[in-house]
């Protein structure tokens, strides 16, 4: 099985779901006891990289994801950031 750290249970804990190569979502059946069982890995699709990293959750049912994805209509667009703002405010309102 591929290393992952968005790995994500079925809630019924039988099912394990985890990104694999090429941010394909993977699913692996889970048997916990009397030892723990793997199964081999199916691919179930392909996930869309945002911001450097690949956000998802899994459906309380198991058979639903809520994927994070980019909106394509809007364009990027710059912050500014002010630090120290309130120092500046009684000077800007003329109160000291």
């Amino acid at each position: 099985m591929e290393s992952s750290k968005d790995a994500h249970c079925r809630p019924t804990r039988r099912e394990l779901f985890f990104v694999g190569p090429n941010r394909t979502l993977m699913a692996a059946s889970v048997q916990l006891s009397p030892r723990l069982v793997v199964g081999v890995p199916r691919a179930l699709f392909q996930l869309e990289e945002q911001f450097g990293t690949v956000d998802y959750t899994v459906g309380a049912d198991g058979q639903r994801f809520l994927v994070i994805r980019r909106r394509q209509d809007v364009i990027d667009v710059p912050i500014t950031v002010v630090m120290n703002w309130w120092a500046e405010l009684p000077a800007q309102s003329g109160r000291h």
